[in-house]
């Protein structure tokens, strides 16, 4: 006997066979009952590969199995680092939300980035989803349609923009940072993802452009988003120096170096003794 299947999705559809009136089997699955499933699905390609951390945008799936155009076909998708199910997957050149450690209790947390409103537009190809604000790059998409999480095929990934400054301030000034450090600095710029507790920001600055004989090179603490996409505060290293240009990493992506630069206060001699001493020294 031969039947067709109708579109659908999903997967543990027990088979029954009517004959007159007659049923065939029962759902009991440990006596070896028949089940069938459709094939997961999978994406082949997305539009835009690369958005800002804002997001808030629209996404375009094309892939396979995504099943019927219709209200009753539910499906949904998240991106992040190899879908992070576990430490098993998780690869260590690339960070979401700054976890890259299977020891980072953020990366246990299995660190998704849930797409919304995501409806299936061309039937079994197509789909479009809005994008949340995030961070990170290389990011795997997984279509989840009749509860079947699919997965991306080859090497399309999605990624947000890379961050950049625009901008440094503090309340010392620019050329004024104590030498013993714990300057609040104000880095404005874009792309600096969104205020998370997981959103791990990594800050240095230093003078190794400058080409000159000594240069110094010091790691901000207690950096954080403060304003949405556009503004990080962070908390000076003790250090010495001028000329000290900032880098920042977000999502595992470093800027470019910043144009504006800082300096450490010059030394200042308040006291000297003793005062006099003979010629012969």
């Amino acid at each position: 006997m031969q039947c067709l299947t109708p579109p659908g999705v999903g997967s543990q559809f027990v088979l029954t066979l009517k004959i007159g009136h007659v049923e065939s089997a029962s759902d009991d699955f440990d006596n070896g009952v028949i089940t069938f499933q459709y094939v997961a699905p999978t994406v082949t390609q997305i539009q835009p590969a690369i958005v800002g951390t804002s997001a808030n945008v629209p996404a375009t799936l094309t892939g396979n199995n995504f099943g019927p155009k219709n209200d009753t076909n539910y499906v949904s998708a998240d991106f992040s680092l190899h879908r992070a199910f576990g430490c098993k997957h998780q690869s260590t050149d690339v960070e979401v939300f700054g976890c890259k450690d299977c020891a980072d209790s953020c990366f246990l947390e299995h660190r998704r980035n849930i797409a919304t409103s995501c409806t299936v537009t061309v039937a079994d190809t197509e789909m479009q989803c809005t994008l949340p604000p995030g961070v990170g790059k290389n990011l795997e998409w997984a279509p989840i349609v009749g509860w079947q999480r699919g997965n991306t095929v080859g090497s399309n990934r999605i990624s947000y923009v890379v961050p950049a400054i625009a901008s440094l301030g503090t309340a010392r000034g620019l050329s004024s940072l104590q030498t013993r450090g714990d300057d609040v600095m104000t880095l404005a710029g874009t792309n600096f993802g969104p205020v998370h507790k997981h959103n791990r920001i990594l800050a240095s600055y230093s003078n190794n452009d400058t080409g000159k004989l000594h240069t110094f090179g010091f790691d901000a603490a207690s950096c954080a988003v403060t304003t949405n996409d556009v503004e990080v505060q962070c908390r000076s290293a003790p250090g010495v120096g001028t000329n000290l240009h900032w880098e920042i990493d977000v999502g595992g992506q470093l800027s470019a170096v910043s144009e504006p630069h800082t300096n450490y206060s010059v030394p200042q001699i308040d006291y000297l003794s003793p005062s006099n001493g003979p010629t012969g020294g």
